[in-house]
């Protein structure tokens, strides 16, 4: 019986559209919920002393809406249940995703991850306009 420490890290999880709309995983997740894409590895991340992923993008319910075409790389709020549900603790979004929407939809994101009971990795940020943004 090994005393190790089992870790998995997962890189660019993004849950939204690419730059082209219908192309991405939100479009296959409209059909077949946010869930999905965890089934075949959801048992491999809950068996981990530590899962650690990186959140490619954003969550916000501004997807839903008008100006959905121009989120790229932003997905529904339900995922970050499906992130935390699917073993993922803690979730990293530092990357150059992060502001790519502006602070507010960052902001929304990290408050649907603390929602989610999904701890997220410590992040601080510059955005262009609004100058320092921090998340602990």
């Amino acid at each position: 019986m090994s005393s190790g420490l089992k870790i998995i890290a997962v890189g660019d999880i993004c849950p939204g559209y690419k730059a082209i709309m219908g192309m991405g995983a939100m479009t296959k997740s409209k059909k077949v919920g946010v869930d999905f894409f965890f089934d075949n590895v959801r048992p491999l991340l809950q068996n981990a002393d530590l899962a650690i992923g990186n959140l490619e993008g954003v969550l916000s319910d501004a997807v839903r809406g008008p100006q959905a075409a121009e989120l790229t790389f932003t997905s529904v709020p339900e995922f970050a249940v499906a992130l935390s549900s699917a073993g993922f603790h803690p979730i990293n979004v530092a990357n150059n995703h992060t502001l790519e929407h502006g602070p507010g939809l960052f902001q929304e994101t990290i408050g649907l991850l603390k929602k989610a009971e999904s701890p997220h990795a410590a992040c601080a940020a510059v955005h262009r306009n609004t100058g320092p943004i921090r998340s602990y």
